[in-house]
């Protein structure tokens, strides 16, 4: 595949899926023209982006990002997003509000099985400099960096997923008009056991609620295990009613594609669920499970 693809452009964010070689590569150029001291002018690093992808605006923000770290550093940074051995990244450039409380989320849920990591920079308003965040995101907000001008700009790195989303691939395999396999069949309902299982261990530890538990954002790996992205509509601290409306939204969607009907008699189970604002717990969660294994 091409070097840089990319995957996104909505509103003010846009992302790409990059090899791991070429972001180093850049960088190093970068580097070596500002020590010559023919790089001082951030345009003169962009190579010919316009040309290479759609949106050379967004790139050039990511070529910022890159001057402001060490070759080592951002060889370690790339080192923490390998997923399986992947040699690509997915980065993410959008509003810092946005990337500020995506980063909020995913500290509070470290540790948790199903989630992506991922490495997040941001830009105070009117600088260049960029602020790499390992801390916590609690951190980033009591940080005096940027206290006068406030955030500007959010980039997220995160591991790119070969298995694409579970959308894509649901919509690829109905466009085929090929009939469902059991072994893909297998698959579909194996990604959404897992999914509904690790929302709820998120939800009893934290009372977590995704808010956009879609297809579209469960990424799959080659191997087909799921991990969800995109925490900007997420919550903490939610009643039992928001956790069921979510899964029931998943299984709406993806039963645009897949056993329609068999998930929608799964779904209508929960009303009564949302209804009486049951709150979850593991023997609600295993008996979903087990008509879901029943049914599909």
């Amino acid at each position: 595949m091409s070097t840089i693809q990319r995957t996104g452009n909505v509103g003010a964010m846009s992302s790409w899926v990059v090899s791991k070689k070429e972001l180093l590569r850049r960088y190093r150029a970068h580097a070596s023209r500002k020590q010559k001291g023919g790089g001082t002018q951030v345009e003169n690093c962009q190579e010919n982006a316009d040309a290479e992808i759609d949106g050379g605006p967004a790139w050039l923000q990511l070529s910022r990002v890159l001057q402001n770290l060490t070759g080592k550093g951002i060889a370690t940074m790339l080192g923490r997003l390998s997923k399986h051995g992947n040699e690509r990244v997915v980065v993410k450039v959008q509003d810092a509000a946005a990337a500020l409380r995506e980063l909020e989320v995913q500290k509070r849920l470290a540790g948790l099985d199903g989630f992506v990591e991922f490495h997040c920079m941001f830009r105070c308003a009117g600088d260049k400099q960029y602020i790499e965040s390992y801390g916590t995101a609690a951190e980033l907000r009591r940080s005096r960096v940027c206290a006068a001008k406030g955030l500007e700009m959010g980039v997220i790195l995160m591991p790119y997923y070969d298995g694409g989303s579970l959308e894509s691939m649901l919509r690829t395999k109905n466009q085929s008009g090929r009939p469902w396999s059991a072994e893909e069949d297998a698959l579909v309902a194996s990604v959404l056991s897992k999914v509904i299982r690790d929302v709820y261990r998120a939800y009893e530890t934290q009372r977590f609620v995704h808010g956009d538990l879609f297809a579209k954002n469960i990424v799959l790996t080659a191997e087909g295990e799921p991990a969800l992205i995109d925490f900007e509509l997420s919550k903490f601290d939610e009643p039992g009613m928001r956790f069921w409306r979510n899964v029931e939204s998943l299984l709406g969607d993806v039963g645009n594609y897949w056993k329609q009907r068999e998930l929608d008699d799964i779904a209508r189970t929960l009303f009564v669920h949302m209804a009486y604002d049951v709150a979850p717990s593991r023997r609600t969660v295993d008996d979903l499970l087990a008509a879901l294994a029943a049914r599909t």
